[in-house]
């Protein structure tokens, strides 16, 4: 069966029908059909393999997902699935796609890169995992030990501040599944860096008991690098506001807030007591994350994004991530609260933020 052919078993037809194709449209998705299948048409009768293609075009534009969508637009098929990828949405995350090459092969099974996507905040990696002939890898397999992050975080901790990191099994089918990593809630734009990916046996969770918590399917070390650029990030919108709101009794300033299509961030000032200043002024570690563990307010429920159809985007729909709380000056500490959108948002789209009950508009604030 040839590649053609399984994108269009895979189509449910529609009867509605839709605008005609124009001729720069139906060549640019025979390009990329052809670019994903590796068939070409044939000199020889040209005309008739054309039709047919377009006639097949056609018949998936009628009843195009969002995953076929994600396909033809060269997005990986997970990342597309997972962030609800169309069409008219791809334009907001293109610039921020790219495609490292990147294997390594470990006893036998080879782990390949395949894509990234991030917002200099939030870093996506797709990739697939390769064993020998006849292994059948299962959708509920994990990797007893990863580590997603840039090579040199935990040389400067002042660069990416904590993280969150997530290393999940999206696909699986045969000797092959494919993965997204995924790095989110840095506390500040992440600089051209390398990064790496650490994983360690392919096993299954069987136990809560720690000795014989994990059924090793594959033992091996896969160890990946590649480099990124912060040029490949989509747009993103930099505001630098002073929004004051009452939280737990302590009086709180949102300092800037950072919109992608991907996430948003918002910082959050905190004014210390004399007690807490003279705290955090004491060279003791252990006191100051006690400290920062106590002040830190509970904002979650009180910070969102609003869209200009009305839909409110908030930590009950997207996945919330603190970034800590840091000390700024003498009398003070600064706390990053990070969500990351379940699905690609058009900062066109959005109307402003909303801040303990009080609605901002964007426009009023740049």
């Amino acid at each position: 069966m040839s590649g053609i052919d399984e994108i269009m078993r895979n189509i449910e037809i529609e009867d509605d029908c839709c605008e005609p194709l124009t001729n720069a449209e139906r060549n640019r998705i025979l390009h990329l059909i052809s670019k994903k299948t590796g068939i070409a048409p044939k000199k020889k009768k040209r005309h008739i393999m054309r039709t047919m293609l377009i006639a097949a075009c056609i018949t998936a534009l009628l009843a195009v997902t969002t995953a076929l969508a994600a396909y033809y637009l060269e997005l990986e098929k997970p990342l597309g699935d997972m962030l609800g990828v169309t069409e008219e949405n791809f334009s907001e995350i293109e610039n921020a796609v790219d495609t490292p090459v990147c294997s390594v092969t470990d006893n036998g099974v080879t782990v390949n890169v395949l894509q990234t996507l991030a917002d200099s905040r939030t870093v996506y990696a797709v990739f697939e995992v390769v064993a020998p002939e006849g292994t059948e890898m299962k959708q509920w397999y994990e990797f007893e030990r990863y580590h997603f992050e840039p090579s040199d975080s935990w040389d400067h901790p002042e660069k990416y501040s904590s993280f969150g990191m997530d290393v999940s099994v999206v696909e699986a089918d045969g000797n092959r599944m494919k993965c997204i990593a995924t790095a989110e809630g840095f506390a500040s734009e992440l600089p051209d860096c390398e990064w790496s990916l650490t994983l360690e046996n392919i096993s299954e969770h069987v136990s809560s008991d720690p000795e014989h918590e994990w059924n090793n399917i594959i033992e091996g070390k896969w160890q990946l690098t590649w480099n990124y650029s912060s040029e490949k990030n989509p747009d993103m919108r930099e505001l630098s506001v002073n929004i004051p709101m009452e939280c737990e009794g302590r009086d709180l300033d949102v300092t800037d807030i950072t919109l992608s299509p991907l996430s948003a961030q918002f910082v959050v000032r905190c004014t210390l007591t004399e007690d807490e200043a003279a705290t955090v002024a004491e060279d003791n570690n252990h006191e100051r994350l006690t400290l920062f563990s106590s002040v830190e307010p509970y904002v979650y429920d009180y910070l969102s994004v609003k869209m200009k159809d009305g839909t409110v985007i908030d930590w009950q729909n997207a996945k919330p991530f603190r970034t800590g709380g840091f000390p700024e000056g003498e009398n003070c500490m600064i706390f990053r609260y990070y969500m990351r959108f379940n699905n690609i948002v058009d900062t066109d789209g959005i109307e402003g933020v909303i801040v303990n009950g009080r609605e901002i508009k964007i426009e009023d604030l740049l």
